[in-house]
């Protein structure tokens, strides 16, 4: 039996993040959000199929056509591929032996999901190749420790985008939410932004003032463009922005260059991914121009 999976991008159009949970307490120093989820049509291919030999193969690498192809930059280890394979044995408490290849497009560090996206399709996958019969919620409860994107990754079948969502709390509330098509041009640096040193900068940043969870104004600036059928980019915000710009300074000029052009730049999840909605050409970007749609 042999499995392929297309495994998504995903954009963050609003993202609300609150102050750290204080210590003591359950998730000290964990952050609740509030985000516009959408997938557009940037994926990853996994193809999974059951090992003869009794021992799993991994073979990572950049596609041909992925708009910023390199070498895989981490070892296997750190792999969400990998580990997602891992958890699931832990899971069933046996080896589950496996044949998987990865052929990335979705680059690393990009605030783009890909390794999220990676993660639910590996467990999807291979709950289906191997008869587990596990329950998806189930699923989307033991992937929480690979990370809090992973779930909302599991919606659909295994070559179709993910529905747009609200997704709240640490990742584990998610609310479908209808579709917003349109074009949207992705700005990709050589860098990455490393998640937690982008959040620790978030901390720093709002440390000692009154800090505002605007979880409400990601609803209604959702619910309004669902209604029109049409995203206005001048309404949207990521609370990251500052911070992402604090860890890597070369995102300034990113944004200062798009937005020299009177059009709205947004910083996707912690970064570094910039992008814009629309097609137009942008001049002047000292990163890859890669343009695609939300699906």
């Amino acid at each position: 039996m042999f499995i392929a999976a297309r495994a998504y991008a995903k954009v963050n159009l609003c993202l609300a993040v609150c102050a750290p949970e204080p210590a003591g307490t359950a998730r000290a120093g964990w952050h609740r959000i509030a985000s516009w989820f959408s997938a557009i049509d940037l994926f990853d291919d996994v193809y999974l199929e059951r090992a003869t030999g009794g021992k799993s193969t991994f073979d990572l690498r950049f596609a041909a056509d992925a708009p910023r192809p390199g070498a895989i930059g981490w070892p296997l280890e750190k792999d969400l591929c990998y580990r997602a394979v891992r958890l699931l044995e832990a899971h069933c408490g046996e080896q589950l032996p496996v044949v998987l290849r990865l052929r990335k497009r979705i680059p690393g560090g990009g605030g783009l999901g890909g390794g999220s996206s990676n993660a639910a399709a590996v467990l999807r996958g291979m709950n289906s190749l191997f008869g587990l019969g596990i329950e998806e919620a189930e699923l989307m409860r033991i992937s929480q420790s690979l990370g809090s994107d992973v779930a909302f990754f599991m919606d659909g079948e295994l070559d179709s985008p993910p529905r747009a969502a609200m997704v709240r709390g640490f990742g584990e509330r998610i609310e479908r939410v209808e579709r917003v098509r349109g074009d949207v041009t992705l700005v990709l640096p050589e860098f990455g932004c490393a998640t937690p040193e982008v959040y620790g900068a978030f901390d720093s940043l709002i440390a000692g003032r009154e800090w505002a969870f605007r979880d409400g104004d990601v609803a209604e600036i959702a619910a309004a463009s669902t209604k029109r059928g049409a995203v206005d980019g001048r309404e949207l915000f990521n609370d990251l922005r500052a911070a992402a710009e604090k860890i890597q300074p070369r995102l300034v000029g990113i944004f200062d260059a798009i937005e020299r052009t009177g059009r709205r730049a947004m910083l996707s999840g912690s970064g570094s991914t910039i992008f814009v909605l629309g097609d137009g050409l942008l001049q002047d970007v000292s990163a890859v121009v890669h343009r695609t749609r939300l699906v």
